[in-house]
């Protein structure tokens, strides 16, 4: 919300924004939810939002990393003024919003009175939110208007514990380490940045992304059909990541009393995302119940690149189309994956229970987990071998919060929490021992929402409940500027309270101390003034009053200078130049104790180390030939031998032959349809080099 002028100019799409953000299901993964699924979905137990997120580039950065991901949700139906309406996007994330997200805030006309009988009219700002890059919504207690007699703040902290800091008149928002975001206001597209507390920043427009490096990460074309993201490959040549889409006609069919079904033609949907191999993403959308050619644009299926098909059904026992009347969110939903089969999904069924909600998760063999929800905040947890009403229990977990005491049952079912939590209690019964339990308690303070203690309790003795405390972990902040929270002075464990003395481990942090070296030449880098929340000392204690330090010193862009180990041997960080270490970014020379230096080098273009020469002055490479991505192709060791690296969808494999071209040392990683890890040499997880000998 820069200027008054441009909200005014941006009447037409505030209302778009703010229709889209009133009443809508939490998305994304918001602070303190539970949720499950596997390594590409994840699934909100409080309302069975399916979220989905799609890699599109991870690179290597100066301070900050760049990763992007372009993200989806299947929850994009909510009831407004008596009709189902569809949220921005059809749950997808735009180009902007992936990167940095966007500020939502509303706008409604109020009445200043200046004097007895007289007024005017001006703007009232209230509703601020902001929507994280995964599409989380944070929400803040921020609203004025513009009478002059209002000088209530225009910034403030999130009420949903995620301890992010929003400034309404910048457009900014400061994460708890100090990372400032700046986003659009009501509007998922646009220009932004992400700025470290060393100021290495990363820009962001609606067609290209400028990572701290200085290099374009991706640029963005066509948008919205279709969509190229543009990367430079190993080889010199663009790589593009392209996202197509189909014209779908959408219609509701929910059934709901009072709510109007919604219909549309001509819809782009996303259904294609080809990488450069030419592997792709393919998705599929549900069809409308009982209305041929259309679809609710909900996705139905994914196919991954390496060919597994994870599939989202709806309306399976459910007559509104698996859909809540109240708000829109999901009640029923079944998930197969390859490793399921159809025949037996995940099932997840939502039944309303008084002022609650209870989920019931039925695994592929059969057994179930009733989950108990306030909102999307978990009270109670009731795992069963077998079925909830012929079952066996064999645990039951409860959820208090802020201090809440639970009932004569031991439960807190009858509470509603309200974020921010400042204590979360966390009670364990077996239903073999009655009425004993363990507990965990975790406490945050109130300003920002920081850890600050975790307390782990034994199981009491029979008939007891809880038992003693077995151990505490306490956690101190630094008092920073520039709006850093999240940097730790000292944390200690105790095997009982913590007393001053009877610490069994403990950690002290010191920060800033100095003056950080300059260095010139540096892309994307803006002067840092006050707090940067760089480490410089680090204390651990060993025995009561005697304790182990190292220290650090830094470049103004947050990297490594000097490093001084416990027994005050120093270890150099320096860069040959600008140039060759990618904007002061990679170290290019280390100079270690006992007077021996290691070097590297660098490609900057995909951010990646070429060579290395370490202490005896042999020289090691990393040679980067892959047509499609920064993924190495063969790598050369000190002593001349050659590794060879290939790929496939679902397979890795690294060959180095030796002694002469008479022994090879192979390894063959293959992935299951879904990328995971399936066969690796010996046990899985562990490599095992297996000598294949050739005879003459």
């Amino acid at each position: 919300m820069k200027t008054l002028r441009i909200l005014l100019l941006m009447a037409e799409v505030t209302v778009l924004f703010s229709s889209a953000a009133i009443g809508q299901v939490a998305t994304g993964t918001p602070p303190f939810s539970s949720t499950t699924g596997g390594s590409f979905d994840t699934i909100d137990l409080g309302n069975l939002n399916v979220h989905i997120a799609i890699p599109i580039m991870n690179r290597a950065g100066r301070g900050t990393p760049f990763h992007y991901a372009w993200s989806y949700d299947s929850s994009i139906w909510y009831p407004s003024a008596g009709a189902w309406t569809p949220i921005a996007n059809w749950g997808w994330r735009s180009e902007t919003e992936a990167a940095v997200g966007y500020i939502y805030f509303g706008q409604s006309q109020t009445k200043c009175f200046d004097q007895p009988g007289g007024y005017y009219w001006a703007t009232r700002y209230s509703g601020f939110a902001y929507y994280d890059k995964a599409g989380t919504h944070h929400p803040f207690a921020i609203q004025w208007t513009e009478c002059v007699t209002d000088n209530r703040p225009h910034s403030g902290v999130a009420t949903d514990g995620s301890g992010m800091f929003l400034n309404a008149d910048t457009d900014t928002v400061t994460l708890t380490s100090g990372t400032v975001i700046s986003a659009p206001a009501n509007s998922n597209t646009g220009s932004g940045s992400v700025t470290d507390t060393n100021g290495n920043y990363i820009t962001v427009t609606p067609t290209a992304i400028t990572d701290t490096l200085g290099s374009t990460a991706l640029s963005i074309t066509g948008s919205p059909s279709p969509t190229k993201f543009s990367y430079t490959g190993p080889q010199s040549g663009t790589q593009n990541i392209t996202i197509a889409y189909q014209p779908y006609n959408i219609k509701t069919n929910f059934g709901c009393s009072g709510i109007s079904e919604y219909s549309s033609t001509n819809v782009s949907l996303a259904t294609t995302i080809t990488l450069p191999d030419t592997t792709k993403y393919t998705i599929a959308y549900e069809p409308t119940p009982g209305a041929s050619g259309y679809y609710t644009g909900r996705i139905q299926s994914i196919t991954l690149p390496t060919g597994g098909t994870l599939t989202y059904i709806y309306n399976t026992g459910s007559n509104n189309d698996g859909i809540s009347c109240v708000d829109g969110s999901t009640v029923n939903l079944s998930k197969t994956t390859p490793d399921t089969g159809s025949n037996h999904p995940w099932q997840y069924s939502r039944t309303q229970s008084g002022n609650n909600w209870q989920t019931t998760i039925t695994d592929p063999a059969g057994n179930q987990t009733v989950a108990t929800f306030s909102g999307i905040y978990e009270l109670q947890r009731m795992i069963y071998s077998g079925t909830a009403t012929g079952g066996t229990l064999l645990k039951t977990i409860d959820t208090c919060y802020n201090a809440t005491a639970p009932d004569g049952n031991g439960t807190c079912l009858s509470s509603t929490p309200v974020s921010p939590f400042t204590q979360v209690d966390t009670y364990n019964r077996l239903p073999s021992i009655a009425g004993v339990s363990s507990k965990t308690t975790t406490k945050y303070d109130s300003s920002y929402s920081r850890l600050i203690e975790a307390d782990d309790y034994d199981f009491g003795a029979l008939g007891n409940g809880v038992g003693s405390l077995i151990r505490q972990k306490t956690i101190s902040y630094a008092s920073l500027g520039n709006n850093i929270q999240n940097r730790p002075s000292q944390v200690t464990v105790c095997p009982a309270v913590c007393n001053g003395s009877n610490a069994a481990a403990q950690t002290t942090y010191s920060y800033d101390v100095g003056t950080p070296t300059a260095t010139s030449g540096t892309p994307q880098h803006s002067s840092v003034s006050g707090s940067r929340g760089n480490v410089t000392q680090i204390s651990s204690l060993v025995t009561a009053g005697t304790s182990l330090s190292k220290s650090f010193t830094y470049y103004d862009t947050g990297g490594v200078y000097t490093a001084t180990d416990v027994n005050n041997a120093i270890t150099t960080f320096t860069f040959s130049d600008s140039t060759h270490s990618c904007g002061n970014s990679f170290s290019t020379n280390v100079q270690l104790p006992l007077s021996l230096t290691r070097s590297m080098t660098w490609n900057c273009t995909g951010a990646v180390q070429t060579g290395l020469t370490d202490e005896n002055g042999n020289s090691s490479s990393v040679t980067y030939n892959d047509p499609y991505y920064w993924r190495p192709t063969y790598s050369t060791d000190t002593a001349g031998n050659q590794t060879n690296y290939s790929y496939t969808t679902t397979t890795f494999e690294s060959s180095m032959s030796f002694n002469g071209g008479h022994s090879v040392v192979d390894q063959l990683i293959t992935l299951d349809s879904l990328g995971r890890p399936h066969v690796l040499p010996e046990e899985a997880g562990t490599l095992v080099l297996h000598l294949r000998f050739r005879r003459s």
